[in-house]
């Protein structure tokens, strides 16, 4: 009965985490006003903690 609630959940998580990738990717003249700014490297390193983050809230609830 869980299954279908934890294939959503993941589900989202990756699109989630794939989702401002895929859009720097398909826009990517967007993004130069903000390379000057500073603004990209301040926004990869939210995300990559962001990520770290929620990678070690699942390892963290992984059954060994």
């Amino acid at each position: 009965m869980e299954a279908p609630f934890i294939e959503l959940g993941m589900g989202g998580i990756r699109l989630g985490l794939a989702l401002p990738f895929a859009l720097f990717a398909l826009f990517p003249d967007g993004w130069d006003p903000y390379l000057n700014q500073g603004v990209a490297g301040t926004v990869k390193v939210v995300l990559g903690f962001l990520e770290l983050a929620m990678a070690i809230k699942f390892l963290s609830n992984a059954d060994w």
